[in-house]
């Protein structure tokens, strides 16, 4: 029989990942089973479609690297395990296949479609390459930037859904640096045009120059071979050590806000170091944090202060596995005490089942190599024209400036089809659709109130110790226009030239609204 349909369910979800190298013993206790199973029930799921033999390219290059070598025989087929929100019977499944449906029943299946899972021929390692829905976004709450469409293809009927492919940490292949490597690079290919290697190409490309232990079977990767692995892809890695004073939630969305993955180093509580791939974020209507930093320090007042949760691909717990957002403070590690800016609640958990914290060591960003200047570089300006404000007595007497910012990058199409659709009948849109822009902007957004007020374009191909700026935007006309009586005054012009630069001031007089 090709395909069996079953009812969705432990039992049956268990049954499909078994092969005869696998005890019922070992998927009884298989932890990403049950968050498989927790997962795809809140995703409402009722009915699976299992394909008997099906040939994953993946695990294949991994097959011919290793397994065929082995002496104990392993498949070189494994099985594709489908979802669905609908309840059907293979009677009625048949009848599609054979387009006895009509277009409306045929649309009902197609439509409640969920994803699928190779699930590999091996006694560990269950779970091959993995395609599923996302949460639903409930009103804009959750944003997942880093998926992208995929067609599955069962037996000729073309499905398409959108998502980020995972897999589980095979510690033959790869280990969990490498895995997270892998699917980074899923998205990369997309965005940047790309290689996406297999687990066994990326850790040979990891290895190549400096190895502490033998690349196959792996033990895993340390930051200069996941650096290694990137540049191998031709994308260069932002490299950021976690600091105290790093806005962690904003430095992360301000690179996901174009759906490029975040490669994110945690040392979890009594199990060590890992690593993840965040693929999304919650962002509350109000905000969730005071500060972003460690408690000791001055924070920013960035969008990362409404962000509650990122959702990260973990090869030992799941797809889009939430990592819920909690305060920064002092922990002590190796008889030291550790400032963490924030740290993270996920679904790690110790033998009692209570969940284990998990705190951030460094973030790893593979970017296209024409993006030179980073996040750091730009958020500065927000500090300076904080400060300005404050010197001219615009801020309030005590506590932060009123002033929020949100900073993250984009391209310049994305650019372009945002205005146009938010264009109306205005006109203040037309120079910016009709300029010349770099490709890769970072866009600087301040908001006074929820009030939008002015907007700034950095060209992330410039240099970091250039002008990067090249427009000031005023998307609320009256500031602008406000800004423009002001350009007549002395005392107005001299700070800005003393706390933005006498080129900041040129883009005012330029900009402003006359």
């Amino acid at each position: 029989m090709p395909f069996k349909i079953l009812k969705f369910n432990l039992k049956n979800l268990r049954k499909c990942f078994s092969n005869e190298h696998v005890s019922s013993e070992f998927l009884d206790r298989n932890s990403r089973i049950d968050y498989l199973l927790g997962y795809l029930k809140e995703l409402q799921c009722k009915t699976i479609l299992v394909e008997e033999e099906y040939i994953e390219g993946g695990y294949l290059d991994d097959f011919s690297q290793y397994y065929v070598k082995c002496f104990r025989p392993y498949d070189r087929f494994c099985k594709r395990i489908h979802f669905f929100s609908n309840s059907f019977n293979k009677k009625q499944f048949d009848s599609l296949i054979e387009d006895k449906l009509s277009r409306q029943q045929e649309k009902r299946i197609i439509s409640n479609y969920l994803g699928c899972i190779a699930a590999k021929p091996l006694p560990e390692a269950l779970i091959g390459r993995t395609l599923l829905k996302t949460y639903p976004s409930e009103n804009g709450r959750r944003n997942f930037p880093c998926v992208s469409n995929y067609t599955a293809n069962i037996f000729g009927l073309g499905v398409t859904l959108k998502s980020l492919p995972f897999q589980e940490q095979d510690t033959v292949i790869a280990a969990c640096a490498t895995t997270a490597l892998w699917t980074a690079f899923q998205k990369c290919s997309q965005l940047f045009g790309t290689e996406s290697p297999t687990p066994a190409k990326i850790t040979q490309y990891a290895t190549s120059h400096f190895v502490t232990s033998r690349p196959i079977p792996s033990h895993g990767l340390n930051v200069y071979q996941i650096c290694e692995a990137i540049r191998e892809v031709n994308l260069e890695p932002e490299v950021f050590r976690v600091t105290p004073r790093t806005p962690l939630a904003s430095l992360m969305y301000a690179y996901m806000h174009s759906g490029v993955p975040i490669i994110l180093g945690l040392d979890i509580e009594r199990r060590g170091m890992h690593a993840v791939t965040l693929s999304g974020y919650s962002i509350e209507k109000s905000k969730v944090l005071q500060k972003e930093v460690h408690p000791n320090y001055s924070g920013y007042n960035l969008k990362g202060l409404y962000i509650s949760k990122f959702y990260a691909h973990d090869d030992q717990i799941g797809p889009f596995s939430r990592l819920k957002i909690l305060s920064g403070e002092t922990v002590e590690r190796n008889s030291q005490s550790v400032e963490y800016p924030l740290r993270f609640l996920g679904s790690w958990k110790d033998d009692n089942g209570n969940q284990l914290l998990m705190d951030p060591v460094v973030v790893i960003i593979p970017v296209y190599h024409k993006i030179r200047v980073n996040f750091f570089e730009v958020v500065k300006w927000t500090r300076r024209i904080d400060n300005f404000f404050a010197s001219i007595g615009w801020a309030e007497p005590t506590g932060p400036l009123k002033i929020e910012w949100n900073v993250f990058l984009t391209t310049v199409n994305e650019l372009k089809t945002e205005l146009w659709q938010s264009r109306g009948n205005s006109s203040i849109y037309k120079n910016l659709l009709t300029e010349s822009h770099p490709r890769f902007i970072w866009r600087i957004q301040s908001y006074y109130g929820k009030k939008p007020l002015f907007e700034i374009f950095a060209d992330a191909t410039d240099m970091a110790r250039s002008f990067f700026i090249y427009k000031v935007w005023f998307s609320n006309r009256e500031f602008g226009k406000f800004i423009g009586s002001l350009m007549s005054i002395t005392n107005w012009r001299r700070a800005v030239e003393s706390y933005l630069s006498t080129k900041f001031l040129e883009l005012l007089e330029r900009d402003c609204v006359k």
